[in-house]
């Protein structure tokens, strides 16, 4: 059919073009608009999400403060419990000592009742099986160690640490001046299986009637460890928010402690979970080499569903001789 334009339908014409442009005009506007408050809602849900994970870390933060109080306490505890325990072992001990000398007085001669205290008291064990009772007499004299017979049976009144320190002149020292007749001694000694020497406080007390002084005591950083070991159970079982938990990682770029769960559990395949957690460790590490931050990086929620953005505030620990970031996790 020919297109006809003449004086009848030209004006039909003008005012169905008119009618198009007026309609594209407005369908441009109402796109323009609907974009624009596509992008505007957008932002609009950004801020808010940013506003969200702004009011999580600021809870973490409160988490971050309290958890490095305790650690930092925990640290300062590791003298004071091992004197405390030290202190504890030797008084039970005694107790004992005290009981089989008023036993067999009278009935056995000194030497034997000194063999019987002697062997009943070479193979106890405590401390996570470190610890020994050891004996010297007020001459310097070593009476009984198990951990280093070489001792008994000749003097040792001249042992040293490396530093310099004569240990059994100072012990037997505190015993003749202190009213308790008792005290501790920090110095250093061989650990066991290292051949070198660590910083160790003993208890130590003075039973009078065979003129023994009786000690036990242990390395500062087994008891540090224990207290890190107890510190890592208590912050495991920390939550805060639906999905927040701290994990610990230590400077090396090791998890030594995390209540999550395998990563393997849910991902697809373990070249997944191995990617996965390598880019996660590699983000908390250059974090905390920095001096801490906020890292993102993706894993899995409980039930499996994921892998969702995990947002973490990584923060180093600031006690020497715990390298450990906890990282105060949430999820998005």
């Amino acid at each position: 059919m020919k297109l006809r334009i003449d004086e009848q339908t030209l004006p039909r014409y003008q005012t169905f073009g008119m009618v198009a442009l007026v309609l594209i005009l407005l369908v441009g506007i109402v796109g323009y608009f609907l974009v624009q408050n596509h992008f505007a809602n957008q932002a609009r849900l950004q801020d808010l999400r940013n506003q969200i994970i702004d009011q999580q870390l600021d809870r973490t933060r409160n988490e971050i403060e309290a958890t490095l109080d305790y650690i930092n306490f925990q640290k300062t505890q590791a003298e004071v419990r091992l004197k405390q325990e030290s202190k504890a072992q030797i008084e039970e001990v005694f107790a004992l000592v005290e009981t089989i000398y008023q036993r067999e007085h009278g009935r056995r001669s000194e030497g034997e009742i000194k063999e019987l205290l002697r062997e009943a008291l070479r193979n106890v064990r405590f401390f996570a099986n470190r610890g020994y009772f050891f004996i010297i007499d007020s001459q310097g004299n070593g009476v009984l160690n198990s951990n280093n017979p070489s001792h008994e049976g000749r003097s040792i009144i001249d042992l040293e640490d490396d530093q310099g320190l004569q240990i059994n002149r100072n012990i037997i020292h505190q015993v003749n001046t202190n009213p308790g007749r008792s005290g501790f001694l920090k110095y250093r000694w061989f650990e066991p299986g290292s051949g070198k020497m660590f910083d160790k406080i003993s208890y130590f007390k003075l039973f009078e009637p065979f003129d023994w002084i009786i000690a036990t005591g242990d390395y500062i950083h087994h008891f540090e460890n224990d207290i890190k070991a107890d510190t890592l159970r208590r912050i495991e079982s920390l939550r805060f928010d639906q999905n927040g938990y701290i994990a610990v990682i230590r400077a090396d770029g090791e998890v030594i402690s995390s209540p999550g769960w395998s990563i393997s559990q849910f991902a697809d395949t373990p070249e997944e979970a191995r990617e996965m957690e390598r880019d996660a460790i590699e983000a908390i590490t250059v974090a905390g080499k920095q001096g801490g931050g906020v890292v993102r990086y993706h894993w899995y929620y409980p039930d499996g569903r994921g892998p969702v953005e995990k947002i973490s505030n990584v923060v180093p620990v600031p006690v020497p001789g715990w390298s450990w970031w906890p990282v105060f996790t949430l999820k998005m």
